[in-house]
Order: C-alpha cells, then structure tokens, then sequence
C-alpha cells in the first residue's frame, strides 16, 4: 500500500525538481526582463498543480477503497466471532446433555448400533 504513495509522491518530486533546476538553468542563461512576463511560467504551474491534484484524487480514491475493505473485513470478522460463540454454546449444551444420559442407556444405544451396523 505505502509503495504506491511512495512512487506517487517520488514522481510529483522529481518532476518538481526537474522544473526547477531547468527553471535556475534558465534564469543563469537569460536576462531579467525576460522574466518579467513568460506564458509559458504559468502553463508549468497549472501543469504542474494539475498533475499534483490528480495524484491526490489517486490517493484519496485508494485511501477510500482501502477504508471500505477495512470496513467490510470488520463486519466479516465480527459475524465469525459470532456464529463461533454460537458453535461453542451449542457444544456446551450438547456436553451438558451427554452427561445428563445415564449410563447403562448410552451402553445400550452403543450395542444397537453394533448390531445395526455389522
């Protein structure tokens, strides 16, 4: 899950850093009043923040998803526990039950089905 934040972010920084060291490289080559009015400026940026808000929209679509398995994984866990709490109450009632037998009759039982199945 991290990876993908990771590489969303290590792309938006290095497209960020590759903007500015040209941007640096540039104000070194031309002269001032070059800068005072540039279209393109403007472009990079929209460019730029457009990209960024995308990545965003990414990560927020996956932290959602991510929330509704979360979600979905806790209501499956809690309806185990659940039908595990009625499994174990059915199984004491059934050893409750067992014990109540006398014996001589669960002996009894034990020689029918032997004739029964032999």
């Amino acid at each position: 899950m991290t990876w993908i934040i990771e590489w969303c972010f290590f792309r938006l920084l290095t497209n960020f850093l590759r903007h500015q060291r040209l941007a640096v490289k540039i104000t070194k080559i031309m002269p001032v009043p070059f800068f005072v009015y540039h279209p393109g400026e403007a472009d990079v940026n929209d460019d730029l923040k457009e990209e960024l808000e995308d990545v965003i929209d990414g990560l927020n679509d996956y932290l959602r998803k991510v929330q509704e398995q979360q979600a979905q994984q806790q209501r499956q866990a809690e309806a185990l526990q659940k039908e595990r709490d009625e499994l174990i109450q059915r199984l004491q009632e059934a050893e409750a039950e067992k014990q109540q037998v006398p014996v001589e009759e669960i002996e009894a039982i034990q020689k029918v089905l032997c004739l029964i199945w032999r």
